[in-house]
């Protein structure tokens, strides 16, 4: 503790990110409850909705055609890539030319051997033939007719999905799957054909979709009841679709409870939901106009991104969630230099920020309070608080989107009091429509003035920046 009045004064006033409140700063306070768990973090929350348009013959309009090269690949390493659903009502992947499909599979491999992704089934144009066909092709051995083709090509190696994703918002846009009913039919037919091949094959269905829009009004609860009745003891997730800043989290967390509540009462309450497109509302084809997807990788899509995802984070009943982000995914993590070198975009930069959490870490109970933290439609500012594996660590997320306004933020930490500070790292850029070009880099990581080795008393979170404090254990020497 500095307990003399003169230098903690200049010390203040030397560390902006420790000044005291002036104009544009509104307070928060934050107490942590580090020995609460709510729920073990695991980075299948850091999944990428991924365009695969190289596979469907759809136009991309921005970011690379291909998956980051070398120099950036090491440090975006997704663990989920979800193909996302637009894309897979025009696949017709019998019809993919050469190395097609396995040369995509294996490319992501490449990037990432650890990765996973998640096949969103056509169920609009295809057949519960095809995907029985597709789920040889990807897992059969040379003793099958589509497994031998997959090898003859170059893939010895099976390449199954960690999830399949039957259809894509099919309720909303084809009136044959209107009904719970008439899509949970279906679904089995296509559940059966899979697990024919893959008897231990994960499924999602999807629960109705925009239950707030006109066209799915009346639908709530039967259709997702239904579909519980029908799929319980079938499935692994409910895939949900809520749009950010369309329908903040505020908005969304209505649905969620109302989702969380049909799965507990259901035959299998172990069910999880898959949220694969919490992103800005689509413009134009699939959401692929440019002026969409400047939006996505500026500054403020990247925060809004982070508010997504604490909120997930927040809800235990979320197993999986594909960000950053509608089309073109990954891509849309790197651009190119007029010298053809590659550089990251805010999405990238974001994603490697919270990658710093390490997967298992627990999200610890905290409360934050304010009148920036209401949990409203207007609040920006938001926090969540997590202990690493080995509970040596406590990284604490704070995602301020306000403009103008700093946030200076008092800690209180109850019963498991003994953290001291080690670092505080913050991501922003001059203006919240900044973002990343291949002459300029305004979305950067810097770190903020803070007395490492010190309680955490009071931070100050900078307007439109997402900040992480990290705390540690203290040493006994560090403790005396």
């Amino acid at each position: 503790m500095i307990r003399n009045p003169v230098l903690t004064m200049l010390l203040v006033l030397a560390l902006p990110g420790l000044a005291a409140p002036a104009a544009k700063e509104l307070p928060a306070s934050m107490t942590l409850e580090p020995d609460k768990t709510i729920r073990i973090y695991d980075t299948f929350l850091l999944g990428v909705n991924d365009s695969w348009p190289d596979l469907s013959g759809i136009r991309a309009v921005a970011g690379s055609p291909q998956l980051p090269g070398p120099e950036i690949a090491g440090r975006l390493r997704s663990p989920l890539l979800r193909m996302n659903g637009f894309d897979s009502q025009y696949l017709d992947w019998k019809k993919l030319p050469g190395r097609g499909l396995p040369g995509r599979l294996a490319a992501i491999r490449q990037w990432n051997p650890e990765a996973q992704y998640i096949w969103t089934v056509n169920m609009a144009r295809g057949t519960p033939e095809d995907a029985r066909s597709l789920a040889e092709f990807l897992t059969g051995d040379s003793d099958t007719l589509w497994g031998r083709v997959r090898i003859d090509l170059g893939f010895p190696e099976p390449m199954p999905p960690a999830i399949w994703e039957l259809g894509d918002e099919l309720d909303y846009n084809y009136s044959r799957f209107h009904s719970g009913a008439a899509y949970a039919s279906e679904c089995l037919r296509y559940i059966f054909a899979i697990r024919s091949v893959i008897p231990d094959a994960r499924f999602a269905v999807h629960a109705v979709t925009a239950p707030w829009a006109d066209r799915s009004k009346g639908k709530l609860p039967e259709f997702n009841r239904t579909l519980l009745d029908a799929l319980a003891e079938e499935i692994d997730f409910l895939s949900f679709h809520p749009y950010l800043r369309d329908l903040p989290p505020a908005v969304a967390e209505p649905y969620f409870e109302n989702l969380a509540r049909e799965i507990a009462a259901s035959r299998n309450p172990e069910i999880r939901l898959l949220v694969t497109e919490p992103a800005l509302p689509p413009q134009g084809i699939a959401g692929k106009s440019p002026e969409h997807q400047l939006r996505s990788v500026s500054l403020a899509g990247c925060l809004e991104e982070a508010e997504w995802f604490l909120f997930l984070l927040s809800r235990p009943e979320v197993g999986a969630a594909t960000l950053f982000q509608l089309p073109p995914g990954v891509r849309g993590m790197t651009g190119m230099t007029a010298n053809g070198l590659p550089f990251e975009t805010g999405l990238a930069q974001l994603y490697r920020f919270i990658s710093r959490i390490p997967s298992g870490s627990r999200m610890v109970r905290s409360t934050l309070s304010g009148e920036a933290a209401v949990f409203n439609r207007s609040r920006t500012l938001s926090a969540a608080a997590l202990k690493s594996p080995d509970g040596n660590k406590l990284y604490v997320l704070f995602d301020n989107q306000s403009p103008e306004t700093d946030r200076p933020v008092s800690f209180r930490i109850l019963r498991d009091r003994q953290w001291i500070l080690e670092n505080a790292l913050r991501l922003s850029a001059p203006e919240l429509a900044s973002r990343n070009t291949a002459t300029e880099r305004p979305i950067a990581e810097t770190s903020l003035p803070v007395f490492p080795g010190k309680p955490p008393e009071q931070l100050t979170i900078p307007a439109k920046s997402l900040v992480l404090v990290i705390l540690t254990r203290p040493t006994k020497e560090e403790s005396k």
